[in-house]
């Protein structure tokens, strides 16, 4: 379409400055066989005379560089250089596109050794259809026309160029009055500079692009986290009086502790769950075993397909956590404005319910997430589920207990809501540390996960916060409460301690699979929900392919599991059904003594709910034996669940990323203008307050902030003029 390549040559060439070295190849195409053969039947179709048709060329088409000359020529261009370009090292019946393809010339070292040049120039006021009478006389179609028979005459003497080198070696006329120049390519001093130059820039530029991002990362991790703070259920002023009582350890050192394993969370509070174990061995040279990131040496050598995996699972998480967390922040901001509002209780009640039942889906798009890394990372695994499983109603609300031994345990009872259907209204009751996760914490406080800082005084007006607002959702809003009543990992280092506090307490036959369960978190848990809730479940959970001597912590280490392909080809779940209404603490009889003036029950009822406990605890201990010895929990019928991606899975991933697809621009145009009208406010406003005030200029003002931060490059140099 001449009117369209116009258009573009008018674009790209139009108001040029400087100087312009412009390669055009009238032929449009390589000249490959097929081009000849194509070129030759042209020729043939327009009755082409047969010796108009160069042997060793293809036919030029004038269009393109006719535009480009027609556009370039006003402003300024004078001359047109015609180059005819031979390789040596080819005969006459070869073709130079089949002997020098690009791989066999830069990786066989099959290139030829000269390269001849035979370059002529031309006026462009002497090229028929541009000289001053043609461009005033004639139109642009008979200006083409002529140009066209000029250039197809140049290209047949170009052809004899050709024919003259295949047969003398040479291009040109062969006298000694033409003037040669032979080119060796070595790179002068001048190319060696720029070289470095560009190398340089770009080493900078990575740099700066690399401080851009991570920047741009922290600071969405940093501004998610402010505003889900609000969003959680607890008031934010006990929010960051907890935070003033608790360790600050940084997210990364939380997300390497869970991936490479520990003892311990940086960040738990000493003595509660997820803190460093008590260890028998006291000498200060073995602390370092005991703290940390804990005795698991991460220095081993990792096999390529490690790396691979890693990075393929650390782009799935983070991804679809990021996507998950910019999709929940405009119904985040929406709720924290009505709570900040002078709205009632019962308009922010059903704002709330709104905020779930949108969150509801976001959650399960994360759960179909999880299915994916199954499918992925740990292929032909399945769950085997025995027990009163089918009791578990996803439109209702549910409370389940496990015991806990491997970091991935959360991830393996989410793929088991995710078999009952209750992967969205999954939640799990965690120490405050782990909301310090990147994007993972952010990610969790929108799904309202609890966050414990282990201390009862400050945990009961939280649980009591979440679960109240879990109860005022009524049916609309069903639930799957995940609760660790152990409250920490059954490692070597909290078995001694639970042995310990069991030889103390006079607590005989202390289980061998498991640590004690601690009853008050399970307990105050089932106050809040027992109006709402008629019957818990406790769930025994046992991995196949570990052994009665080894410690599942040891062996199902999350780097191991997800990333070297070590993990349980079968999941086992035993679910035990309890009615609350028959619980200690929560019979009929008990209820004028269920709990005193502080909501704590009273010690009689404790310590019977706690024997109750421990009694589920030995029954848990008892059928962890019976696996290690028979692969079985139990004698019930079994239910094999694959781990492989519904339809509805692959819906909800698709359209969380087709969400996250939309909203990221606008989420990179209110960054872009925030930053604008934010630098614009600081430059005119600030600056400009601080000069009306105290009569300073904005040179001052940059001095003094150099100064202050003791940065003084760039200050030595530079005088300050009152």
């Amino acid at each position: 379409d001449r009117r369209l390549d116009r258009a573009r040559f008018q674009a790209n060439l139009s108001g040029l400055r400087g100087p312009l070295w412009l390669l055009l190849f009238p032929e449009g195409r390589l000249n490959w066989q097929g081009a000849r053969d194509q070129s030759r039947a042209f020729a043939a179709k327009s009755n082409l005379p047969a010796d108009s048709h160069p042997v060793h060329l293809i036919l030029p088409r004038a269009l393109g560089l006719f535009l480009a000359l027609d556009i370039v020529y006003p402003q300024g261009l004078e001359d047109l250089f015609d180059v005819t370009v031979a390789y040596e090292g080819i005969r006459a019946d070869q073709i130079p596109y089949d002997v020098f393809l690009p791989d066999r010339m830069f990786f066989d070292a099959e290139y030829p050794k000269n390269i001849h040049m035979h370059v002529r120039r031309f006026p462009i006021k002497d090229i028929p259809g541009f000289s001053d009478s043609d461009i005033a006389t004639l139109s642009q179609d008979d200006r083409l026309l002529l140009f066209d028979v000029w250039l197809n005459r140049m290209w047949l003497e170009k052809d004899q160029l050709m024919t003259q080198f295949f047969e003398y070696g040479e291009l040109g006329t062969l006298t000694a009055s033409e003037p040669r120049m032979r080119v060796p390519l070595i790179p002068h001093s001048n190319d060696w500079i720029q070289i470095a130059l560009l190398f340089s820039a770009a080493y900078f530029l990575l740099r700066f692009y690399w401080s851009v991002v991570r920047f741009s990362f922290s600071l969405i991790a940093r501004v998610l986290l402010s505003i889900f703070d609000f969003v959680g259920l607890e008031p934010a002023k006990k929010q960051h009086a907890a935070n003033a009582n608790t360790n600050t350890d940084s997210g990364m050192d939380v997300l390497r502790s869970l991936l490479f394993g520990g003892d311990s969370i940086p960040g738990s509070t000493p003595g509660s769950a997820g803190a460093a174990p008590a260890s028998l061995d006291t000498d200060p040279n073995n602390l370092a075993t005991t703290s940390g990131v804990g005795s698991v040496s991460v220095q081993q050598k990792r096999k390529p397909i490690f790396f691979v995996n890693l990075v393929i699972f650390a782009a799935l998480i983070s991804s679809t956590a990021l996507a998950v967390c910019l999709l929940g922040l405009p119904a985040a901001i929406l709720l924290v404005l009505v709570r900040q509002s002078k709205a009632g209780a019962a308009t922010v009640q059903q704002v709330h319910r709104w905020f779930r039942a949108y969150v509801r889906h976001l959650e399960r798009a994360f759960a179909a997430m999880l299915v994916l890394i199954a499918a992925v990372f740990l292929r032909g695994s399945v769950l085997v589920v025995t027990g009163d499983w089918d009791k578990i109603d996803h439109s209702k609300k549910n409370l389940v207990f496990s015991n806990h031994q491997i970091y991935p345990d959360w991830y393996y009872l989410w793929l088991f809501a995710w078999f009952r259907n209750c992967q969205a209204d999954f939640r799990i009751v965690l120490i405050k540390v782990l909301a310090s996760l990147p994007l993972l914490g952010q990610g969790m406080q929108l799904f309202e996960f609890i966050f414990l800082n282990q201390k009862l005084a400050q945990d009961r007006a939280i649980i009591h916060s979440n679960l109240s607002t879990a109860v005022a959702d009524g049916p609309h809003n069903p639930l799957f409460l995940l609760i660790f009543p152990e409250g920490t990992l059954n490692t070597p280092g909290n078995v001694s301690k639970s042995r310990a506090y069991a030889e103390k307490h006079n607590i005989k036959n202390h289980p061998q699979h498991c640590i004690l369960p601690k009853s008050t978190g399970l307990f105050v848990t089932l106050q809040d929900l027992a109006s709402d809730v008629n019957e818990c479940f406790d769930l025994t959970v046992a991995y196949g392919g570990v052994k009665a001597d080894e410690v599942p912590y040891d062996v199902l280490l999350p780097d191991k599991v997800y990333l070297e392909g070590k993990y349980p080809r079968e999941i086992h779940f035993d679910v035990r059904r309890y009615e609350i209404a028959k619980l200690p603490g929560f019979r009929t009889s008990d209820a004028d003594t269920a709990q005193d003036n502080d909501g704590v029950a009273p010690p009689a009822i404790k310590e019977e709910f706690d024997a109750w406990l421990r009694s589920v605890w030995t029954d848990k201990d008892t059928k962890l034996a019976n696996f290690y010895a028979t692969n079985a929990l139990t004698n019930d019928r079994k239910e094999i669940v694959p781990l492989i991606p519904r339809v509805e899975d692959w819906v909800y991933f698709i359209a969380l990323f087709a969400g996250f697809y939309v909203i990221l621009p606008v989420y990179a145009r209110i960054s872009y203008w925030t930053v604008v009208v934010g630098w614009r406010i600081a430059v005119d406003v600030i600056f400009a307050g601080l000069v009306q005030v105290f009569g300073v200029s904005r040179l001052t003002v940059w001095a003094a902030f150099m100064v202050y931060f003791k940065q003084t490059v760039g200050i030595d140099d530079v005088t300050i003029l009152v």
